[in-house]
């Protein structure tokens, strides 16, 4: 649980000023927190997350607030793998900073006080 909590916290921060985040928005990433891995898909309205190479995956409804800021909402399926996860969960990202190939977002959540920061790269 917390691995997912960390990943989801990682996952969604993104708050910018002149920042271009909407070359964000769609593609494949990478992060990595603590020694663990995340592959990130993300297409339209819809992210996937896969932990250390695994094929086992979390999905996440995401709605863009502004051009660098995101929620996810996880999807049924990521209830059924972590059912203590609340119903009502949503994990908010800022981006804070990007680059030519990577950004870095801020992660908070209504269901932790945890904020994490990270680096993000895009790969694909």
């Amino acid at each position: 649980m917390h691995l997912l909590l960390t990943s989801l916290l990682l996952t969604l921060t993104s708050f910018s000023q002149n920042q271009d985040c909407k070359r964000f928005r769609n593609g494949t990433f990478k992060m990595e927190i603590k020694g663990t891995t995340t592959i990130i898909e993300r297409r339209e309205t819809t992210q996937l997350e896969y932990f250390n190479h695994s094929k086992i995956l979390t999905s996440y409804t995401i709605e863009w607030t502004d051009d660098c800021t995101y929620t996810l909402k996880p999807k049924e399926d990521t209830f059924k793998k972590y059912p203590n996860l609340p119903k009502d969960a949503i994990v908010t990202a800022r981006i804070t900073k990007t680059t030519d190939s990577s950004y870095t977002q801020t992660t908070t959540s209504n269901f932790h006080d945890m904020v994490v920061t990270v680096d993000v790269v895009k790969i694909n």
